[in-house]
């Protein structure tokens, strides 16, 4: 649809450049087109332009100001993707260093604990003997026949020698408190490993009494009851307040019955 062949004179749009200006002029204009109708004539001069997509221009219609804009928003975008990729990077480096460490760890405590106790005390005592014979050596060296005032000595020289011998002291002092430190730990060590040693094992009868059994029940009557206890104890079948202390009882239950099976099938 065209404009009206026979509408009054009015200002033409062939000097607009712009086709959103153009497509204002022609709605204006008596008698009124339609949208579509008018799209279509704006697309005739403009075949470049989109009415879906208000504001849009080619490349070459863009201006100068929106390339660098654009430019701008672009380079904006690249840095914060590669600050976040950075950034994951980082953490998931320091997540694998701290699993690592971790690994290290346990794998010490698992040499450390596989070791007999025999061999955890000889070598304590090896650490006390060392201990003591190092204080042994310093005591036989140690001479205070250097610090001996005799009557060419000076008040001066008085004063040198008694600080000297107080800071020998001093330092003799020390050394003695560390041998004893070192003595009360290896006491403490040696207690616990005569008080492990002493502790009888637990009984099996007992752990019969731990889940309300008897130690010739059969083994039709052992399942049944750990069944019994799985459902009282689960965590999933009380409150969230009570779970916790649900969990923990339900895990000790558990080693206590595994306990059992361990010994029957053995």
């Amino acid at each position: 649809m065209s404009i009206h062949p026979n509408a009054p004179s009015r200002p033409t749009g062939s000097n607009i450049t712009d086709p959103e200006e153009l497509l204002a002029f022609l709605l204006r204009a008596e008698p009124r087109p339609r949208r579509k109708d008018a799209e279509r004539q704006v697309l005739k001069r403009f075949p470049w332009w989109n009415p879906w997509k208000p504001g849009w221009r080619p490349p070459r219609f863009s201006s100068p100001q929106k390339d660098v804009d654009r430019q701008q928003a672009g380079d904006a975008r690249r840095l914060s993707y590669q600050a976040r990729r950075e950034e994951v990077l980082r953490q998931r480096r320091h997540r694998k260093q701290f699993q690592r460490q971790q690994d290290a760890r346990a794998k010490q405590q698992k040499r450390t604990d596989s070791r007999a106790p025999e061999e955890n005390v000889a070598e304590d005592f090896q650490e006390v003997d060392k201990a003591i014979a190092a204080w042994t050596l310093a005591a036989d060296k140690s001479s205070y026949d250097e610090f001996l005032v005799e009557d060419h000595h000076t008040a001066n020289d008085v004063v040198g020698i008694l600080f000297t011998a107080l800071n020998r002291m001093k330092d003799e002092r020390d050394q003695a408190i560390s041998l004893i430190s070192t003595l009360v730990q290896e006491r403490t060590r040696i207690r616990a490993h005569i008080a492990t040693k002493s502790r009888s094992p637990e009984k099996p009868n007992s752990l019969y009494r731990n889940v309300g059994l008897d130690e010739n029940c059969p083994d039709f009557l052992l399942k049944a009851a750990r069944m019994a206890y799985r459902k009282q104890f689960h965590p999933d079948v009380h409150p969230k307040r009570d779970r916790a202390e649900a969990e923990n009882r339900f895990k000790e239950v558990e080693a206590v019955f595994a306990q059992i099976m361990l010994l029957r099938d053995g």
